[in-house]
């Protein structure tokens, strides 16, 4: 009986190590399996953050990363992620940097605010000869490319660079030749070729000028002598209108004498300004120019509006072509201004001060010199319940604000403006930067510090 009672302890003192021993596996399992669970679900969670941070790339991503300058992917202009980044990230740059860097095969201008004129890099010019390279590729030998006409190029540190690339094509079978605009993204490690676009050289051009009081006698000589020559250039369809706008009852001499000038050569607008405490600002004067002829115009042509200090030749209109796209493009070309004359032109008898190669510096103070089609400004005012001039913004912020177009904001090193000696800042009250934007550029009309000291210590 004791060893039954023995036998009976022990086997259910084995039961219960069994049972305590089967516990503790069991818990053994679940606590590993949780732990298994845990950290499959981190290192999900980690490559899907990392994916989502760009820290790791999926296969695609690798594979694009992966290919050399023999491989082009090309993209349709209606990617998704190319609308994005043209309207989003470049107008988002554009407008905090207008400056987009204007460059040939050898040099590239506005480099820094130090110097006009650069020479490229060998990198650089690398790089350009690699994008012609692949371009010719992509054109199956049916095209080459003669030469770089103009050249832009914008670098986004998040992206890449932005290429926008003028080449005259020469078409190998008509032999004919012609300028073609190239758009082009390249991306770190990789090129996309983004667009490729007609320009808009068969379309009516619309040239809007204004005057009035204030310009003299040798403002309306030098402009009779450009327009003559604009309206002799055969290669483009052209109209030109001037606007003089009068401030109530004021001598009309002024107005006669432009009227003398210029009526065989264009139309003349005579318009009366109803809030003649604008009257000195240029923004306010170009909008109502616009509006008081826009019935005129042609909404399937291209509005050229420009200060009369502007020095017109056949390259502007070319520039104007090529980067004014209808639905998609507006051009606020930063011209050349010449310094005050007394800086760059012969003082003293046959001593000549030179300021810098170009005499002037890049006045991204303006935004008067712009180009767009009709009908986009026509969409532009139907935003508006009352007249657009209530908004209180010059044209370059109305596109800006309240449009989806691309607004190419860019260096043109032959674009030339006259000097102007930019009098009654204190007048200009209509946009809300207009009188510094004025008092800017009555300052840098003088040059740098350095040029006026050059300037006084060499000549008084």
């Amino acid at each position: 009986m004791t060893s039954n009672m023995f036998r009976s302890k022990k086997f259910r003192f084995f039961q219960k190590s069994n049972l305590k021993h089967f516990l503790f596996v069991i818990i053994g399992i679940i606590i590993g399996l949780s732990f298994d669970i845990f950290y499959t679900t981190l290192i999900l969670n980690r490559n899907y953050n990392s994916r989502k941070s760009g820290e790791i790339n999926t296969q695609s991503e690798i594979k694009r990363h992966e290919k050399d300058l023999n491989d082009i992917e090309i993209i349709e202009i209606n990617n998704s992620e190319f609308k994005s980044l043209t309207k989003e990230r470049i107008n988002q740059f554009t407008s905090k940097d207008p400056n987009w860097k204007y460059f040939n095969e050898s040099h590239i201008f506005f480099e820094n605010t130090k110097s006009i004129l650069n020479e490229l890099s060998n990198s650089s010019k690398k790089e350009i000869l690699d994008l012609k390279n692949h371009l010719l590729k992509r054109l199956n030998g049916k095209y080459s490319l003669k030469k770089l006409v103009n050249g832009y190029r914008k670098k986004d540190p998040l992206y890449g660079t932005h290429y926008l690339l003028d080449f005259e094509v020469l078409d190998k079978m008509s032999r004919e030749t012609f300028q073609q605009r190239f758009e082009l993204f390249l991306r770190f490690n990789s090129i996309e070729i983004t667009d490729y676009k007609t320009s808009s050289f068969s379309t009516h051009l619309n040239l809007l000028i204004c005057f009035t009081k204030l310009n003299t006698f040798e403002d309306i000589e030098k402009y009779e002598l450009s327009l003559s020559k604009i309206i002799n250039l055969k290669e483009i369809s052209i109209t030109i209108q001037i606007c003089y706008l009068i401030q109530g009852k004021e001598n009309e001499n002024n107005f006669k004498l432009i009227e003398s000038k210029f009526k065989n050569l264009t139309k003349i607008n005579k318009i009366l300004l109803n809030d003649s405490k604008y009257f000195y600002s240029d923004y306010y004067r170009q909008i109502i120019c616009l509006e008081s002829v826009l019935n005129e115009i042609n909404h399937e042509s291209i509005i050229v509006l420009i200060p009369n200090r502007l020095i017109l030749n056949e390259n502007f209109f070319e520039k104007v072509f090529v980067n004014t796209l209808e639905d998609e493009r507006v051009y606020f070309p930063i011209s050349l201004n010449l310094y005050n004359p007394d800086l760059i032109e012969k003082i003293h008898g046959s001593k000549k001060l030179v300021v810098n190669d170009f005499h002037g510096y890049f006045n991204e103070y303006s935004y008067e010199i712009c180009s767009f089609f009709s009908k986009d400004y026509i969409q532009l005012r139907k935003k508006f319940n009352q007249s657009i001039l209530t908004q209180r913004k010059n044209l370059y912020e109305l596109f800006m604000d309240h449009t989806n177009l691309f607004v190419m904001r860019s260096i043109e090193h032959n674009i030339l403006s006259n000097w102007t000696p930019f009098i009654d800042c204190e007048k200009r009250i209509f946009s809300p930067n207009e009188n510094k934007n004025c008092l800017k550029q009555r300052e840098f009309g003088f040059g740098d510090i350095s040029d006026l000291f050059k300037y006084f210590s060499r000549f008084n």
